[in-house]
């Protein structure tokens, strides 16, 4: 992508080899991936040039929670009964750049709206305010247990607003 050649301009030798290794992968996922999901129109094109991606395979949807809620052309969870939770996940590190300070804040969202949610995140205790029963810190998990994870979510949080190498595929 276009901000990655004045990036790379800037790295040594080790790290330009490395993020040359992050981008052949990530070409191959895009190639792969039946849908790729990005922010803007801007993304969706550069996104199918640079990477390779068929037209109707990167699909844009905006920020915000509305897209999960079940809004025109979004849809996903559905309102929950008052003791039925719907279980999110995020799966990353706590870096500033991840945005988890958007995650209590989408919680008292999806409530207003009628949604019993919680989110189980792999980042160590104590990133979240503590006493919390609507995030769960369980740290790293073994492949079989982040498995486990993965396969009860009902949605995966990634609530970067700026992230520079992900893309959400799908």
């Amino acid at each position: 992508l276009p901000f990655i050649a004045e990036g790379l301009g800037r790295l040594g030798p080790q790290e330009r080899l490395r993020m040359a290794t992050i981008g052949r992968l990530m070409k191959w996922s895009a190639e792969s991936a039946d849908t790729v999901v990005v922010q803007t129109e801007t993304m969706r094109t550069l996104v199918q040039s640079e990477l390779g991606c068929a037209p109707g395979a990167v699909r844009v949807l905006r920020l915000g929670v509305s897209r999960c809620l079940g809004a025109k052309g979004g849809g996903g969870l559905e309102r929950s009964g008052a003791s039925e939770k719907v279980k999110l996940l995020y799966v990353g590190n706590a870096g500033l750049y991840k945005g988890l300070g958007y995650i209590p804040a989408a919680l008292r969202e999806l409530r207003a709206r009628g949604i019993n949610a919680e989110v189980t995140a792999t980042v160590e205790r104590g990133v979240f305010c503590s006493g919390r029963e609507d995030i769960r810190e369980v740290g790293h998990l073994d492949r079989a247990r982040l498995n486990a994870e993965y396969e009860s979510a009902a949605c995966l949080v990634m609530p970067s607003v700026s992230e520079t190498v992900c893309l959400p595929l799908v």
